[in-house]
């Protein structure tokens, strides 16, 4: 069932993470168009030369800061005019920094609600039973405990995004929408968001590669339409509940 998603376009937030760039893989190869969106566009610019010449003429890169309500709102538009709308968006977007109550929250929340608002818009203007993602983490539900330091408002941002979920399944049935929401929850990766403080942690809960995630998103998009999938955890076996 991916087929119906073919040359259909994709946005990606966060896409020059490990996660993103495998996302970003994952649906080039089912024969999507990707909106690769990231502040280090260099990141992208790479991943792009990689490509096989097929899919590099498939993928958009664009620097955007997914905080900033008005940039994301600048790229949107331009996606919209330019490649005629969204019809899959992936949160993919977060950070982890010591301490930093409001960048967390900018990033790992309002991100979010700003690109999720103009995408939204953009499948209910063309009426595209499209699809959101958000990526989450298990840390909605763990603290993460560093000996000095505080990531600890990283969880309730994760919490968050839980709720967003609910929140906004709830408000694109009440729009008399078919856009369908999922929240990916994979245990803390090794990606670049992961400070090296962070190593031994992540090491030590043997956790899962970010091809696993991207597979779970594109396992979501096969399922059939009349089939809601609400959440998919992806973690190691080992891992305990």
């Amino acid at each position: 069932m991916i087929e119906r998603w073919e040359n259909h376009i994709a946005v990606v937030t966060g896409a020059g993470t490990q996660i993103g760039q495998a996302i970003v893989k994952y649906l080039l190869n089912a024969k999507l168009k990707v909106v690769a969106i990231e502040k280090r566009l260099e990141r992208i610019e790479n991943l792009k030369l990689e490509l096989p010449k097929n899919l590099q003429d498939k993928l958009y890169p664009i620097k955007c800061d997914v905080s900033d309500q008005f940039d994301v709102k600048k790229n949107f538009d331009w996606i919209e005019k330019n490649l005629g709308g969204v019809h899959v968006l992936i949160n993919n977007a977060g950070i982890v920094i010591n301490g930093c109550v409001d960048f967390n929250m900018k990033t790992d929340v309002m991100s979010i609600m700003h690109c999720t608002k103009e995408a939204f818009k953009s499948m209910k203007t063309h009426k595209f039973n499209g699809y959101v993602f958000l990526i989450n983490t298990l840390a909605a539900d763990h603290l993460i405990n560093i000996p000095n330091r505080s990531y600890n408002v990283y969880a309730p941002s994760k919490y968050a995004v839980t709720e967003l979920t609910k929140i906004y399944r709830q408000e694109f049935r009440n729009m008399g929408t078919n856009v369908q929401i999922t929240v990916v929850t994979p245990s803390a990766g090794r990606t670049t968001l992961i400070t090296d403080s962070c190593t031994k942690l992540i090491e030590k809960e043997e956790q899962q590669r970010a091809n696993d995630i991207a597979d779970a998103v594109v396992m979501a998009l096969a399922t059939p339409e009349y089939i809601k999938v609400d959440e998919i955890f992806v973690k190691p076996p080992k891992m305990e509940n």
